[in-house]
Order: C-alpha cells, then structure tokens, then sequence
C-alpha cells in the first residue's frame, strides 16, 4: 500500500513542475523595435537647365541644392566637361546651414567651337553622397549676311555707278569680311571701297565701271562677303 501512494505523488509533482516550466516560458517579453535615423542627402536641379549663347555672350542658370535627411552641413558647387572657350562660375561657390540656392554664370568666349555641349554642374558635401544634374549649352555658328542698297544698276557704257552694300554679323562674328564680285562681263570692272570691311565696321561702296565697248545687256553680277 505504501509503495502505490509513493508512485502517485512522484506523478503529481512531475506534472506540476512541467506545468510551472510551461507558465515560464510563456511569459518572454517582445524585444524592442529600433528606428534608424535617416540617411543626410542632397540633390542638385537647374532652372533652366539649356540655353544656347553665342561667343562674347554669357547665361545664367538658378542651382537649387534639396537637402534631406537633416543635413545641414556645407555643399561645394562645381562644373566638369566644360568645352574649350567656355567657364562657370558660381554665386556663391559654397551653400552653408540651411542655404539652398545658387546661381550659375556661363560665359562663352570668342574661341568655343559651335555646337551642344553637356555641362555638368555637382554639388558635394561631407557625409552625403555627390549630386549632378546636366547643363545643355549651344552656340550657335557665327555668320554674316550680305544686304546691297539696291537690287539693279545701270550703268551707261564710259561712267561707274555705286551700290552701297551693309553686312551683319551675328552669333558673335566680330571679323573683317572680305568683299568679292563674280560674272562680270567683257568691259566691266568691280572695285569696293573698302575691299575688306574692318571688325567694328559694317559698310562698303561697290563700284562698277563700265567701259565704252562694254556690250549693252543685262548681267547677273553675285557679290560675296
């Protein structure tokens, strides 16, 4: 009889230590959920961001620097792949604090070859990763045009006649022109005065001589500059 009860007890007290192993393991805390802090950035945008400007000219572009992330630190602006003849230069060159702004002024000088180019305009900082955004810059090809003061001439066989002829130059030419005359007939001569018109001027006096056995007639004369 003794030996029945021990077994019963060893029995009850194996169960209540299972069930107090059981109450233990259900009660575990959750662990905590952490929040990283964000990551410092910034972004660099243009307005506009194309222009086209001829030699001897300049444009501006507004550089707009977003910070994010809380960054406050100072961003340094700069230009690569800038083509030959043309510089940047930036007002102010560095943003501090919570500045954001800028501009950019892009002078062309008088030797940049004509065509688009891609200016690219960074800003950078400590701790955040560079921003870039793209400038399309155009010169444009530098040219003259050719105007004469009257479309006819006539002209009697033993006297001269003049026609005023005005060039314009645009996309910043700024050399002399040469003055030339072609399909001339038998008997007429084509002198200019001047024969080269200087930089900084714009006219010139075509004069056709016209000989005594000149041929009466009509002549398409093709005057180049």
């Amino acid at each position: 009889m003794r030996s029945i009860r021990l077994y019963s007890t060893m029995r009850r007290l194996t169960l209540l230590v299972l069930a107090g192993l059981a109450a233990c393991a259900g009660g575990d805390d959750p662990a905590p959920s952490v929040t990283p802090p964000p990551t410092p950035t910034i972004a660099v945008s243009l307005a506009p961001s194309a222009a086209s400007s001829a030699r001897g000219t300049t444009t501006t572009t507004s550089v707009s620097v977003a910070r994010g992330g809380g960054y406050s630190g100072t961003v340094t602006l700069g230009a690569d792949a800038v083509p030959s003849g043309v510089t940047v230069t930036f007002s102010p060159a560095t943003l501090t604090g919570s500045a954001t702004s800028a501009s950019a002024t892009i002078a062309v000088g008088a030797t940049a070859t004509a065509g688009t180019s891609s200016i690219n305009i960074s800003a950078t900082g400590s701790g955040v990763s560079a921003s870039s955004a793209a400038f399309a810059l155009t010169v444009p090809t530098p040219a003259i045009t050719l105007t004469a003061a009257s479309a006819t001439a006539i002209v009697t066989q033993g006297t001269a006649g003049n026609v005023g002829l005005t060039i314009t130059r645009t996309n910043g030419f700024a050399d002399a022109v040469s003055l030339a005359a072609t399909g001339l007939p038998t008997g007429v001569t084509a002198t200019f005065a001047p024969a080269s018109i200087a930089a900084g001027s714009t006219t010139s006096t075509l004069v056709l001589a016209v000989a005594n056995n000149a041929a009466p007639g009509a002549y398409p004369l093709t005057i180049t500059a």
